[in-house]
């Protein structure tokens, strides 16, 4: 059975044109055959990454819709895009649009290449906006080649990114937080703190853009950036916004805007549900409104396709909206949605790029009009795809059929790439394949090529009269190997200059040429040729690679400019790679001239390979370079050196032996290339100067080149080079035919050679053999462990690298990998680990910069390192520099020094705050003595422990660490090494690197490393690839501290309890003083500030001063003395040295041990806003620092306490040895276990699970309700409704404390009944939980506090709710079963399928005795009874009032009479007849039953304390819900819906103080009396009088309503006579007639009218949305729109609709709520009294206060929602008491506020009588007798009141009080007292 055809969901929004029709093929209506459906067949991937759904109808018209999007015609301006940024050039930035459109965004001013590319980034997102679409055809000759048709012509979208286009429907309101997803443009920077910018937001209002500051953004952004941001926060007050760029905020950004389609933009993300799934994809619907399709290729793949399921609701991103034609593209793919980041990347596009080939490719799904998809067997991961155009050179016209499923292609070759599609488009056309280039990556520079000229492009004319034959030429566009475009300058047409005709006249189009590639710009798009015979036809090799040039290369060029100063030829050659020839005698013979072809030979180049030194070639240029007498890797010995007129450095060489012997000395003079000078960084500068020179005498180098293969000789001074020559691993190359099978590695594998270039791109590196004199390459995978993108980042131009030459089947490859190097030296043997220890060691380092030193004449006058030195502050360095410099002057021995202070990213700010001239303590750490400079730390750390000694040997046992690793910290980073603090002593880390080494992990000051030396490592270890940080310590051995007399120094001298007199204070810190003890030698001590006695003898040391006695406490690290100035401690001769456990074991405390003092260290504070401190650390001993939390440190707060404070009397209650962890406690402060006595209880907080205990001493502790004890089952039941505000309580304290409240402690009423832990709760175990509320997510209970338990609708039981809020309520406990515990989130996932609530048929039989009459509320009307609800009951109880049950007389009442009768809200006395062993209760309303008079029940019912302001809420609360169907009556509004509404805040003040007429006590006052009241023979007799009185027959009313035309319940009547008889077009016919007879001044009646017919429209149209309806339209406009709204949501409320009757209150809010109150409190009442959804209430008060203007009508609105709290059964009293609290403190003169407060409180008295409660009323009634400036009369009206309260809910003595209070108020108004 076919399926039914698609339908189209149109999204909301104002429509410009009709939507495109989906069938647009003619196939719509038509008989569906075999030939119309497409083949599917199962994918050949085993992944199942694509869809196999069959193909109907629905999935046609989605792949109609995705060809129109494929139509850049069908694309409307304004169309919103998500974008990938391809490519920027100097005039636009390319992006790639889904679908595979493209389009490009033109740069600003067309040239500044430099701006654009800081605001656009090649490979980021981008929303973009659609602004014209461009075509551009062939024929133009400055017109975009397009290189895979010949055609037609290209339309490329012209794309802007504005924040005012691609933001749409963002304003500066509070509706910016639902936007979602923001791209904002960078303005300038804020602040001086980087990260924050003021932005472009809105762009067509400059004053909100002003108002709106980014943070959390990467710093020193240029203006013009573009970014992604998200709105953090609103300030209504101020109208400012933040926005933040934080990743992780941005990519979970969610969209909820509620407003048209075009508010919103691409890339917005939002919640999605699937509505349909079809072969082409699926249909979603998101924001409830809107619906978009998702291509198949945009949904999840593999596995995670189970998730697309028919309802169910995922993530997705926006990939275009089109606000024109209505149409949405979204995605599904975890890498849009999730990681804003598309499945093709850039890395993606360059494995397989144009033109490349692909082999044995599959089919795996056809579509016909679409196209073939493909995957191929090398790139399994890529989707590719081929339109029917791409898969044959002629007609493909049923491609299904040519290319099933399965159908493997030989070959395919890439077109272009779709990255936000992730897929690759191909062609299987012969003619593609065939041809030789398809992408300008694909041609070389210097290769010759076959063209075909197009055109010849000219100079613009200066004038219109100018002839175009005679215009200038510019050059001839030409098409490459039929492929790519070209263009042929001017000057290379010819090899002589000719003129613009002859030129015509000899290159008339379709001209073959060959032609010479000269330049390609493979990112412009670009190539330049030559078609010069002499360029072309040479034999000559042509120059194209800078780094491949050598001296004696030969070539021809063309001469292309002149040097004015000296005179030189330029010539240039391809690649824009050009050369000097310098103007001679040949030069001048051969008649060189500009833009002639010379034959040069390249004689020098230079490091860069930029400039070329150039001759003539002549025919001695065939006789080769001189050879150097001295063999490769010989050593020699420098004798002079001196620059040449290039200023390259040439040195003179001997043998060392021959140095002496003058006379058999053979000396050579050879290159030494700067790269080749030192291997040290800190060391180049030296070198290469005039005294480097002078310094080079003497120094030994080795030779790399011998000039025997034609290559200039060079030496090399780099140390590894040398070192590797003097041990003879020269002869170590790599042989070829030696590798091992099976391995790759021979033992002998490696070799030594050095960097000799970079190749273009950072493809790799060429590396040149030091003894083969073989060059090879090493690709850029292979040049390091870890892949990054520049090799020029670790490696250097000359550095010494070790080469691994691994084969694998034909090839071979040369690695430079030191995993592959390190193994190799396990079969290399020790030679190779010596080398690469000294290689890495630092010995050559401090030599050769000793040898610098003593060869300059400099000698070391320099502080040593490890002393401390005396500085000021000169200058500062960048703040953004990394890390931060600061220059300090250092005086030494009469000299001026500059010292260098660096500092660590996290000390910024400590060094901000050094100004110019400060003076700094810091201690050396190294020494430059060729620049004179110091590297000094001024780190107090280092400074209080100087002098430091450093490592002398890495055995030495200074550090503890027998074997393995040292873990130490970076103190200094310079280029060559490092300085690393371990314990007490300082080692220097090599940062030398043999190849890539560890210079791929860097190092910064403050790191922690692990250091291990050389010594105790060997490379034949297996994790010699893995190790962390190598060391080699250059020692320097500090001279030893002496005394005096010479004799060296130490600390045992002192014992634990000696004294110590005159110890001089040196330095104060804040909790320690540093001293220094002239006794037995120079000993270093500290005072810490727990040793001493009080704050006060703190605060008195200072810097000079001497202390007169001390005693030693501790003797730290041997050579520290740890002193005391306790009086204790000084006045008990040798008690520290008599027990020394005793200081022991303080220092590792026990449990219960005491400190009778403690100095806190830092106060930790709740989310660092400084109002909550939660917890302080105490230190009681110098090693003893203690953690108090704030219950812990009551009665003190920790808010007060502040790091200094002193802390007495401190108790410890738990010990961590492990951790070293201490918990204490204030000795005075509560204990777990602690019984309480007297005990408040404070609050009864039902809804939080929790009961507030006032304890002794103003404490307040939480009472959770698993701790309360049961007394009776209905205790069991609902646990705090046995405790009260004021009870007194005996509570047991447990451990923990309340996590909402840290400073509370939990309490009990048993000690043995705890709270669960959340750690501890499991699977399956059974707890007690409380109800928390129950939403249409399910139901919340309390496990514990902080504990929340979730239990789902369908778990709530094993039977059907009905509803779950009744069945559930708030505050009662169950039983449930826990299924998963979420730990860190506190949430507990439970079910109460095997948990039944505690309501016992016993309970309620003993509750209600059969045959008791009681009052009861009616709760729910059907038409086969009515539903009453029996208050006064521990669990709430609805029993059932049969039909049968409803009166006495016969027949029983209908369903619509039931109807007309009874009303939600109502109060009726009822009679119990029986109770069921289910709990069922029947009841019983006939009269002789209940056996009593109406009037008595009205008496009953009646509340002679309500006010206005009362009743008002209660006629909202108890609206008749009646039904919408049209009646005969004419007693009530025939529409259904009552007229009342709310009084004015005036009238409903004076209700509320007493004035005014009172509204009805009685609720059945308002409502008729119910006809079947009466006898069964009066019923009848009244009957027939209401039929003869109404018409009865269509004449009858037409007669009726010729005298009365204006009468809407006649038309009313009429309308509902023809819509029973089954008329229903009759009586909307009617309608129209009626709207359209009736006086349009008659505004009540036509009202009615139109809500007569909204009602009856609905029943006629069932599923008619009840706004979404040119009907409801019309009413709005022809009425009263707020009164319409109203009336209109209360019909559908009564008719059951509630879903509909919310959209009609929410749109009314909308439209009426920024200048009407009163839709904002009818929609309120609707949330709170009928539905019971506070949630929704307290959230719709929140956006009321936001829309309405301030003043009486923010009052009277906030004043209708507290009352909305006392009255709902969801609603918070104490909430509804803050509130009315809130107001009486901001207007305390509002007498009506204080009766609205009074009627609450007394309403809630009279429904739930207690002593609390009463307490509650009396404390009011004394706050408004008390008020100032009462007159009388108000004072009389509240006494009065007072009295009757007491009267009706006290006792004699009360009442007695209340008359005495009133005497006194009397008495003391007459003396003229206050009150």
């Amino acid at each position: 059975m076919d399926p039914a055809p698609a339908e189209v969901s149109f999204p909301r929004g104002k429509e410009k044109r009709p939507p495109p029709l989906i069938h647009a093929e003619g196939h719509a209506g038509r008989k569906r055959t075999r030939r119309q459906v497409a083949t599917t067949a199962t994918p050949t991937d085993t992944d199942g990454d694509f869809l196999s759904l069959r193909t109907d109808d629905a999935a046609e018209a989605d792949r109609a819709v995705l060809r129109q999007w494929n139509n850049t015609s069908q694309i409307e301006v304004g169309t919103t895009f998500l974008g990938y940024v391809t490519r920027v050039t100097a005039h636009e930035t390319h992006v790639a649009l889904p679908l595979g459109l493209q389009g490009v965004i033109p740069s600003p001013n067309g040239s500044d290449t430099a701006v654009d590319r800081a605001r656009w980034q090649p490979g980021s997102a981008v929303r973009v906006a659609v602004t014209a679409v461009r075509t551009e055809r062939h024929g133009d000759a400055s017109a975009r080649v397009n290189t895979t048709t010949r055609h037609a012509p290209q339309s490329t979208l012209v794309l802007s990114a504005a924040p005012a286009l691609v933001n749409r429907g963002a304003t500066l309101s509070t509706t910016l937080s639902s936007y979602g997803l923001l791209q904002v443009r960078i303005r300038q920077p804020e602040g001086e703190h980087g990260g924050r910018y003021s932005v472009e937001v809105f762009g067509d209002a400059a004053a909100n853009d002003a108002r709106v500051l980014l943070q959390d953004a990467p710093p020193d952004l240029p203006p013009g950036t573009v970014l992604w941001a998200v709105p953090l926060c609103f300030d209504e007050r101020r109208r400012t916004a933040r926005l933040t760029a934080e990743r992780d905020a941005v990519l979970e950004a969610v969209t909820h805007l509620d407003g048209p389609l075009s508010s919103l933009s691409a890339g917005m993300r939002v919640e999605a549900q699937v509505a349909r799934l079809t072969t082409s994809g699926a249909e979603l619907q998101f924001l409830n409104v809107f619906s978009g399709h998702a291509p198949w290729y945009h949904l999840p793949e593999g596995k995670r396709r189970n998730v697309l399921v028919v309802g169910r609701r995922l993530a997705a991103r926006l990939l275009a909206v089109d606000p024109v034609r209505r149409r949405l593209l979204l995605t599904l793919r975890p890498e849009l949605v999730t990681r804003l980041e598309v499945p093709l990347s850039l890395s993606d596009m360059e494995r397989v790029p144009r033109g490349q080939f692909l082999h044995d490719t599959t089919v795996i799904r056809a579509e016909r009009r679409v196209g073939v998809y493909f995957q191929a067997t090398t790139f399994r991961q890529l989707l590719l795809f081929a339109p029917p155009s791409r898969l044959r050179d002629g007609t493909v016209k049923r491609v299904d059929r040519a290319f099933p499923v399965g159908t493997r292609a030989p070959r395919a070759r890439v077109l272009r790439h779709r990255p936000i599609d992730g897929m690759v488009v191909v062609s299987l056309q012969p003619s593609v394949l065939g041809r030789k280039y398809l992408d300008y990556r694909e041609l070389q520079p210097g290769e010759r090529v076959t063209c075909t000229l197009l055109s010849l492009s000219t100079v613009a004319a200066a004038s219109a009269a100018d002839d175009d034959a005679s215009m200038p030429i510019r050059g001839a566009v030409v098409r490459i190997e039929d492929s790519l475009r070209g263009f042929v300058p001017t000057a290379h047409l010819s090899e002589v200059p000719l003129s613009a005709r002859r030129l015509r006249a000899k290159l008339p189009t379709g001209t073959v040429l060959r032609c010479r590639v000269l330049t390609v710009d493979v990112h412009r798009r670009r190539a330049v040729l030559t078609a010069r015979r002499s360029l072309v036809d040479t034999a000559l090799p042509p120059l194209h690679d800078r780094s491949a040039v050598r001296p004696g290369d030969r070539t021809v060029g063309w001469v292309s400019g002149r040097v004015r100063a000296t005179g030189d030829w330029v010539v240039s050659f391809c690649s824009g790679i050009r050369g000097r020839l310098p103007t001679s005698a040949p030069t001048e013979t051969a008649g060189v001239d500009i833009g002639r072809s010379v034959r040069v030979t390249v004689t020098a180049v230079d490091a860069a390979g930029r400039r070329l030194q150039l001759r003539l070639r002549t025919d001695n240029d065939a006789a080769p370079i001189a050879a150097c007498p001295f063999a490769r890797g010989e050593r020699l010995c420098v004798q002079r050196a001196e620059r040449d007129a290039s200023q390259r450095l040439r040195v003179w060489v001997r043998r060392p032996e021959d140095v002496t012997d003058e006379a058999l000395a053979v000396e050579a003079e050879v290159l030494l290339p700067p790269e080749h000078l030192t291997d040290f960084a800190m060391l180049q500068p030296a070198w290469d100067n005039g005294d480097g020179l002078r310094a080079l005498v003497g120094e030994e180098v080795v030779l790399l080149a011998d000039g025997r293969d034609g290559q200039e000789p060079m030496v090399s001074h780099r140390r590894g080079l040398r070192m590797a020559a003097q041990r003879g691993l020269w002869s170590a190359d790599i042989p070829k035919d030696t590798v091992e099978p099976g391995t790759g590695i021979s033992p002998n594998s490696l070799a030594i050679g050095y960097v000799e270039s970079f190749a273009a791109n950072a493809a790799g590196v060429q590396v040149q053999l030091v003894t083969s004199g073989e060059r090879v390459f090493c690709p850029r995978a292979l040049a390091a462990d870890r892949f990054v993108h520049d090799p020029a980042q670790w490696l250097q131009l000359g550095q010494a690298v070790w080469c691994v030459r691994n084969s694998s089947a034909d090839t071979h490859r040369i690695s430079l990998r030191w995993s592959e190097v390190a193994a190799a030296m396990v079969a290399a043997g020790q030679s190779w680990t010596a080398l690469y220890r000294d290689v890495r060691s630092l010995a050559g380092f401090f030599r050769e910069q000793q040898r610098l030193c003593s060869r300059r004449g400099r000698e070391w006058p320099h502080p040593p390192p490890g002393t401390v030195v005396q500085g000021t502050v000169m200058e500062a360095g960048a703040p953004s520099s990394e890390p931060r410099v600061i220059w300090l002057q250092v005086e030494h021995d009469g000299r001026l020094l500059r010292a260098c202070l660096m500092s660590a990213h996290d000390e910024h700010d400590r060094l901000g705050r050094l100004e110019a001239g400060t003076v700094v303590d810091a201690v050396v750490l190294a020494v430059d003595p060729l620049a004179d400079q110091l590297y000094v730390s001024d780190r107090a750390k280092l400074v209080q422990l100087a002098p430091w000694y450093w490592w002398a040997e890495p055995a030495a046992p200074i550090c503890t660490v027998a074997e393995g690793a040292l873990t130490g910290t970076v103190e200094l980073v310079l280029p060559d090494y490092a300085v690393v603090r371990i314990d007490r002593c300082l080692v220097l880390l090599s940062r030398q690197e043999v190849n890539a080494g560890d210079a791929e992990r860097p190092l910064a000051i403050g790191q922690t490393v692990s250091v291990l030396p050389d010594d105790r490592r060997r490379p034949t270890e297996a994790a010699a690839a893995t190790e962390a940080w190598w060391t080699r310590a250059w020692t320097v051995r500090a001279p030893a501290a002496s005394t005096t007399d010479g004799r060296p120094s130490t600390c045992l001298s002192f014992r634990i309890g000696d004294r110590v007199r005159d110890a001089l204070v040196t330095a104060i810190h804040p909790f320690q003083v540093n001293v220094r003890v002239q006794a037995a030698g120079v000993h270093v001590g500290r005072i810490h500030i727990t040793h001493v006695d009080a704050s006060e003898q703190w605060e008195q040391l200072s810097v000079g001063q001497v202390v007169p006695w001390a005693r030693v406490v501790d003797v730290r690290e041997r050579h520290r003395l740890e002193l005391s100035l306790r009086a204790i401690d000084l006045e008990t001769p040798g008690s520290s040295g008599d027990h020394p456990g005793e200081t022991a074991g303080r220092d590792t405390p026990t449990v219960g041990a005491q400190y009778a003092r403690g100095v806190v260290k830092s106060v930790e504070w709740d989310g660092g806003d400084r109002a909550r401190a939660t917890a302080a650390w105490v230190m009681l001993t110098p090693k003893v620092t203690a953690r108090i939390t704030a219950f812990d440190a009551q009665p003190q707060r920790l808010e007060q306490w502040a790091p200094g404070t002193e802390v007495h009397e401190v108790l410890v209650y738990r010990v961590d040895a492990t951790t070293r962890h201490y918990d204490a406690a204030l000795c005075a402060s509560l204990r777990p276990g602690q019984r309480i006595d007297h005990a408040t209880v404070v609050a009864v907080r039902v809804r939080d699970g929790e009961v507030w205990v006032q304890l002794p001493g103003d404490r307040l502790g939480t009472l959770p309700f698993a701790c309360v004890t049961a007394a009776d089952a209905t205790t069991e039941a609902y646990p705090l409704r046995c405790l009260h505000p004021g009870q007194s309580l005996s509570v047991f304290v447990i451990d923990g404390t309340d996590p909402a409240h840290p400073e509370r402690p939990l309490l009990s009423l048993d000690p043995q009944r705890v709270p669960p832990a959340v750690e501890q709760l499991r699977p399956g175990e059974a707890v007690d939980a409380l109800v928390r509320h129950v939403d249409a997510h399910g139901a919340f209970f309390h496990i514990a506090p902080g504990v929340i338990g979730r239990c789902l609708l369908r778990d709530l039981s094993s039977g059907f709710v009905r509803d779950p809020s009744t069945a559930f309520p708030v505050g009662m406990r169950v039983r449930a079963t826990v299924l998963s515990v979420d730990a860190a989130a506190r949430r507990v996932q439970l079910t109460l399928r095997d948990a039944a609530p505690a309501r016992t048929a016993a309970y309620l039989t003993a509750a209600l005795s059969v045959g008791k009459v009681t009052s009861g509320t009616v709760s729910g009307v059907t038409e086969y009874g009515v539903f009453v609800e029996l208050p006064g009951l521990n669990i709430r109880v609805c029993g059932l009032c049969h039909r049968s049950e409803l009166r006495d007389a016969l027949p029983p009442p209908s369903a619509a009479d039931i109807a007309e009768a009874y009303r939600v809200g109502q109060r009726v006395q009822v009679r119990v007849l029986a109770v069921n062993a289910k709990g069922q209760v029947a009841l019983s309303l006939k009269a002789s039953q209940v056996q009593k008079e109406e009037a008595e029940m009205a008496d009953v019912e009646s509340e002679p304390e309500s006010t206005g302001a009362e009743s008002e809420v209660e006629e909202l609360a108890s609206a008749p819900p009646q039904k919408p169907h049209l009646r005969w009556s004419g007693t009530e509004p025939a529409d259904g819906i009552s007229s009342s509404s709310s009084d004015s805040p005036s009238t409903a003040d004076k209700a509320a103080c007493g004035r005014g007429d009172r509204r009805p006590a009685s609720a059945h006052a308002a409502f008729p009396r119910p006809s079947f009241a009466l006898t069964e023979t009066e019923f009848r007799e009244q009957q027939l009088v209401a039929a003869l009185e109404q018409p009865q027959t269509p004449e009858d009313f037409e007669r009726a309503l010729l005298g009365r035309p204006n009468d809407a319940s006649l038309w009313v009547s009429y309308m509902a006579m023809r819509a029973a008889a089954g008329e229903v077009n009759k009586a909307l016919a009617l309608a129209e007639r009626a709207l359209e007879t009736v006086h349009f001044r008659e505004d009540a009646q036509r009202l009615r009218l139109w809500l007569a017919y909204l009602n009856l429209a609905r029943h006629a149209t069932p599923g008619m949305h009840p706004l979404d309806n040119e009907l409801f339209r019309r009413a709005v406009q022809n009425c009263d729109g707020q009164t319409l709204h109203l009336r209109y949501a209360r019909a559908l409320e009564a008719a059951g609709d509630g879903r509909a009757a919310e959209q009609v209150y929410l749109q009314a809010c909308r439209r009426y709520g920024k200048h009407s109150e009163r839709v904002w409190i009818e929609c309120g009442a609707f949330y709170m009294l009928r539905q019971r959804h506070a949630g929704g209430a307290r959230r719709l008060l929140e956006r009321a206060l936001l829309s309405l203007p301030r003043g009486p009508l923010h009052l009277h609105c906030i004043l209708k929602f507290a009352t909305f709290e006392f009255k709902s059964p969801a609603g918070d009293v104490e909430r509804g008491r803050t509130i009315l609290e809130n107001l009486i403190a901001s207007f305390p003169a509002r007498l009506d506020l204080w009766n609205v407060y009074l009627d609450m409180e007394l309403a809630r008295m009279r429904r739930q009588p207690s002593e609390p409660q009463l307490a509650t009323v009396r404390r009011l009634f004394q706050r408004c007798t008390a008020l100032r400036n009462l007159s009388l009369k108000k004072a009389k009206h509240f006494f009065k009141r007072f009295l009757q309260a007491e009267q009706t809910h006290g006792d004699a003595a009360s009442v007695e009080r209340v008359k005495q209070a009133a005497r006194d108020y009397i008495e003391s108004a007459a003396e003229g007292g206050p009150p």
